[in-house]
């Protein structure tokens, strides 16, 4: 037993270990990393967990706890020095002294309340754990070593065989794992969970050794301005969301302060340890309602989706955004906790997640919405839960939205949102799948106060679409995850003209106005690579079949039939918690639908994040349905679960498609492959830094959507307009080009939040403006 008198040594101990790690000369940030996360954030979250009077058996079930009130600390916590020392004369409160001073200082007060008032005793096994429970505990952590080594083959120019053979194990334990007859220790599945998590996340996040996707380059743009000042402010990109995510500014300047890990890893492993932690979390939720290994099953299954390690890596403040969103519904449903316990977890953790992510608290808010807007009328029809109080409180709604006023409205003044979504001016900064097209939002530059060039106009694509499909067959490639290709010829003409419409006036723009450039005509250029077909043409079949039914069963089907069982379940006398679980799900699946059948709303949220984020939930609905409509087999119920799974797994990972021909998978595949577009080279940043550091601030900056990421993230540069034309190119403009845009040849522009893919005016360059700089396969003329 360990007592919260040991729990209060324990903690000073580790953060005195903590701070000489910090202080260290030279050390190796992969030797500090692992000292200051526990010391800034699991310490912390710890002795708060047993300071709220959250009593519970055993240390490890403090874990998760300690995990989400620990970063709830560091991103509040981060925020009031932020803002009291600057008071006091410290002009850059977020350095190393001054941080360690802080979380040293909240230890060890934490730790004395612990010590004389916390009268906690917990169970902290020691000794040697069961053969099963090592073996079943150590394979997932090669998966990890295997998909680095992997990535970084990859990166190298070598194949993914070791890739691939990963995730081929990873699949065979998982169905090794969640049959077990005799089942290993719990600890076990969630730390199985956790290092296939994080397997799948950096072998997405590991692919170049820069930064890599799409919204990650704003945002790795706004931690650059805080890391550099160490002190965050709303003047430097005024009005911008962005700038707005704590997750983004002020927590990794923390980590990289503490740490000194290169910045961009910051992104790319830091924040992956932590939220790869997500489906262990969603395990724990779904344990309170399932057995063990259905528990597991359904966390696999959220991990299972593509867009959970192949989008959020590079959606870094969603990631922490996440995070919060489980925790609130983790304790928004713990029986266990008093009701005081249960309000303060709420009111940090919502805190935190509006500080972390403005468009995921508008939807917790909707999923609130929609559930209390059943809550009380069908608990008129139900009699035996009138008496019962909801467990989804209006008193919980109304708190998360004044949160959410005060700091979008006079705090950060990025409340105009919503309103733009009333009047449908401007997307909430919708963004497609790192495997899919970029967003509709676009920058412009601007000077601000604090010489940090940003602003946050839109360039409208209003052009129809030029092949509108029918809603119910839109519906159905949806619901069967079918995807078209926007890149067609008749879409480049309707932009191309649009485009020469709006940039293309002589009167208005400084451009090439003498016919130099009527030679010139976009093309649509192909920026898929496919893979031939290593098998028989019949089993290839099969197996496509088999991956199209396990996605509809899986994500249509099953989670419908969960929640009529859930409903019917109603007729017994449930109690509050399982009854309002039940609203919480059917608004989630309603939120979905409603965004199916309304494409507005698609223009403003991306539906496969919005389904991720639903999917927290609705992953256990699967299971719950699956295991109802699997009831006449009860000896293979879980087998058939699993192997559906285990199905639908390797349809998304890219595992079948190595063997039945398919798109080149950017984590399976040397270049090209359908990601190179987010790939980052060496020369491309230098590129960027050259012109940031020698340009005429006066002069205007061009480059294609893509190209213009590198700008933003590493040269602070926002390029004004991204039609790279002969006929709307600028006399005086800079224009940058990147590796892609140079050996490739391929030019990219954003219509209809679409990405079209054309050739590049690469001679019309050469011949009408000047090379001034050329390293690599980075350019810049003028």
């Amino acid at each position: 037993m360990i007592s919260s008198k040991g729990i209060a040594k324990i903690s000073v101990a580790w953060m005195i270990v903590t701070t000489c790690v910090v202080f260290i000369p030279s050390i190796s940030a992969w030797i500090a990393t692992p000292f200051v996360l526990v010391g800034i954030i699991f310490v912390p979250g710890l002795l708060l967990a047993v300071n709220l009077g959250i009593h519970r058996k055993s240390i490890l079930e403090y874990i998760p706890y300690s995990l989400g009130l620990g970063l709830g600390f560091v991103i509040i916590g981060g925020l009031a020095l932020n803002w009291v020392l600057p008071h006091a004369g410290v002009s850059a409160p977020l350095a190393r002294v001054p941080l360690i001073v802080f979380f040293n200082c909240s230890v060890l007060v934490l730790a004395v309340i612990a010590y004389k008032f916390k009268t906690v005793e917990t169970e902290f096994e020691i000794g040697w754990p069961d053969v099963t429970s090592v073996l079943f505990g150590t394979v997932p952590l090669l998966f990890v070593v295997a998909n680095v080594v992997g990535a970084e083959r990859l990166n190298n120019g070598q194949n993914g065989i070791m890739t691939l053979t990963t995730l081929a194990c990873t699949t065979i334990y998982f169905l090794i794992l969640s049959c077990q007859k005799k089942q290993p220790k719990e600890w076990v599945y969630i730390w199985s969970l956790y290092c296939t998590s994080l397997s799948l996340l950096l072998m997405y996040s590991l692919r170049s050794s820069h930064i890599f996707g799409w919204d990650i380059n704003q945002e790795y743009q706004v931690f650059q301005a805080t890391l550099q000042h160490l002190v965050w402010k709303v003047s430097y990109y005024p009005n911008f969301d962005y700038n707005a995510c704590l997750s983004i500014t002020i927590l990794p300047t923390i980590l990289k302060v503490l740490t000194n890990i290169s910045s961009e890893y910051v992104f790319k492993i830091t924040y992956q340890l932590i939220f790869a932690a997500v489906p262990a979390l969603v395990y724990l939720l779904c344990k309170r309602y399932l057995t063990q290994n259905l528990a597991f099953v359904a966390a696999f299954l959220l991990l299972s989706q593509r867009w959970f390690y192949e989008q959020m890596p590079a959606l870094i403040r969603q990631e922490i955004a996440f995070i919060f969103y489980i925790f609130i519904l983790i304790a928004l449903f713990d029986t266990d906790l008093s009701k005081r316990t249960r309000y303060t977890l709420l009111s940090i953790f919502t805190t935190a997640l509006v500080l972390s992510h403005y468009s995921t608290t508008y939807i917790w808010i909707a999923v609130m919405f929609g559930g209390l807007a059943m809550s009380y009328p069908a608990r008129f029809f139900i009699k035996s839960l009138r008496k019962q109080k909801p467990v989804i409180s209006p008193i919980i709604l109304i708190f998360t939205i004044i949160i959410l006023a005060v700091w979008e409205i006079p705090v950060t003044h990025t409340g105009s949102a919503l309103s733009k979504f009333a009047t449908n001016q401007n997307p909430l900064g919708a963004t497609k799948p790192a495997a899919d097209v970029p967003p509709q939002t676009v920058q412009h530059p601007e000077n601000t106060s604090d010489g940090i060039n940003i602003d946050t106009k839109t360039i409208a694509h209003d052009a129809p679409a030029a092949q509108a499909d029918t809603m119910a067959h839109k519906l159905i490639q949806q619901l069967s995850f079918a995807t078209t290709n926007p890149n067609s010829q008749t879409n480049l003409e309707i932009a191309y003209q649009k485009i020469i419409n709006a940039y293309g006036n002589p009167t208005k723009y400084d451009i090439y106005s003498d016919g130099s450039n009527s030679h010139y005509m976009p093309r649509v250029v192909n920026n898929t690579a496919h893979m031939s077909p290593q098998i028989n043409p019949s089993l290839s079949t099969i197996i496509r079949f088999a991956e199209t039914t396990s996605k509809i069963v899986l994500i249509d089907m099953f989670p419908i039939a969960g929640i009529i069982v859930l409903c019917l379940r109603l007729r017994k006398r449930e109690s509050s918690t399982t009854y309002d679980l039940i609203l919480i799900n059917m608004s989630a699946l309603g939120l979905i639908t409603l965004t199916l059948l309304v494409p507005y709303l698609q223009d403003y949220y991306n539906l496969t994040r919005l389904y991720l984020q639903m999917f927290i939930l609705i992953c256990m609905l699967s299971i719950v349905g699956g295991m109802a409509l699997l009831k006449s087999l009860p000896r293979y119920q879980i087998e058939i679960l699993a192997c559906i799974v285990a199905i639908m797994f390797c349809s998304q990972s890219g595992l079948f498609e190595q063997f039945t021909g398919g798109e080149k998978r950017l984590t399976l595949n040397s270049l090209p492959g359908n990601l190179d577009i987010y790939y980052t080279y060496d020369s491309d940043i230098a590129g960027a830094k050259w012109l940031a550091k020698n340009r005429d601030p006066i002069a205007p900056i061009q480059s294609d959507i893509i190209s213009s990421l590198r700008l933003q993230s590493f040269g602070d540069i926002a390029a004004g307009n991204f039609a790279i034309l002969p006929q709307t190119l600028r006399r005086n403009s800079y224009v940058y080009l990147t590796n892609l845009n140079i050996n490739s040849g391929k030019n990219f522009y954003q219509y209809e939040n679409n990405l079209l893919i054309f050739n590049y005016p690469l001679e019309f360059l050469d011949s009408h403006k000047n090379l001034i700089y050329s390293a690599g396969g980075s350019r810049i003329y003028r």
